[in-house]
């Protein structure tokens, strides 16, 4: 990424404060619309590294507060610049960037809208600082909130394959994506051993869940899922970091293909470089797995 041309992107599409706020308030009227004060409100906060499967996540959130929840997704207001149709299409790999200043300042000021209203809300977060969650955690206790924590054990590999399907399928149905790169991707996924390792000693939260990927045969296909692996574990690094070293089973196997091949199909349906098909390859190991087949296939002797 060229950091000069972010700079210059990022000022040809700068908002005015004005702007800013007349947007927020458009933000909170849409988010919070049918959700009622709580006399006992509770914030869960959603925990994983960018594709790992969050939405499937929030669906459980959703569910455990009887839908009764403002969701507090920085990701989702993205979309709500003025111009982010013509970023994603003319700059997609910038339009994280030119974007994150605003999404996040909105998301914070819905958040903030929530603890003054005592409204149950969800916050999506990549766990990526420690001292920011934590931070979070003490300020939402001080209003009064119980704060839970959902978080996803992924494997990097699952998850960078999450944010190439999504770009793809997003490309295919609106000609427009926003692309995660690896880098950022791995730097959340690293990051997150250290901000749990801080929030669990001592124990800031009410109650922890984690939560593993899995793959259910849903008539003939195989749909994304989670299951549970374990609530307010004593060490739950500990137990994070194992599910992360725990073998695939078989259906989640078959679904890392399937969906592998999915990506390449729509990568070549809308001709992609052959650089771009060579990474995403790369990412998923794909050639070395083949490798790996090519070595342990028997070798066939000549008949006689």
């Amino acid at each position: 990424m060229n950091l000069d041309k972010l700079t210059q992107l990022q000022q040809q599409y700068a908002l005015t404060e004005k702007d800013f706020e007349t947007i927020l308030q458009i933000i909170i009227r849409t988010h919070t619309q049918g959700i009622t004060l709580s006399k006992t409100p509770t914030v869960i906060i959603l925990g994983a590294q960018p594709g790992a499967g969050k939405t499937e996540l929030q669906k459980e959130a959703e569910y455990s507060l009887l839908k009764n929840a403002v969701i507090c997704n920085a990701d989702n207001f993205r979309d709500y610049h003025p111009l982010a149709d013509e970023i994603k299409r003319k700059h997609p790999v910038y339009y994280p960037d030119i974007t994150a200043k605003y999404s996040k300042r909105w998301n914070d000021e819905l958040s903030r809208y929530c603890r003054e209203h005592r409204l149950n809300y969800i916050l999506e977060t990549t766990f990526a600082s420690g001292k920011q969650l934590s931070e979070t955690i003490k300020e939402v206790k001080e209003k009064g909130y119980r704060a839970v924590i959902k978080l996803l054990a992924v494997a990097p590999r699952l998850s960078m394959l999450g944010t190439y399907l999504r770009y793809e399928k997003s490309i295919e149905e609106t000609g427009m994506g926003r692309q995660v790169s690896r880098k950022a991707h791995d730097e959340r996924f690293h990051a997150i051993p250290d901000t749990l390792g801080e929030i669990q000693w001592p124990k800031i939260y009410d109650e922890l869940y984690l939560y593993a990927r899995t793959a259910v045969l849903e008539q003939t296909s195989l749909v994304e899922g989670v299951s549970l692996v374990a609530h307010n574990p004593y060490n739950p690094l500990k137990v994070y970091e194992e599910e992360l070293a725990r073998p695939w089973p078989e259906k989640l196997k078959h679904y890392f293909s399937q969906q592998s091949y999915q990506v390449l199909k729509l990568m070549k349906k809308r001709n992609a470089p052959e650089k771009e098909i060579n990474q995403f390859k790369k990412d998923m190991g794909i050639k070395e797995v083949q490798k790996q087949r090519q070595r342990k296939s028997p070798r066939r002797g000549r008949r006689m």
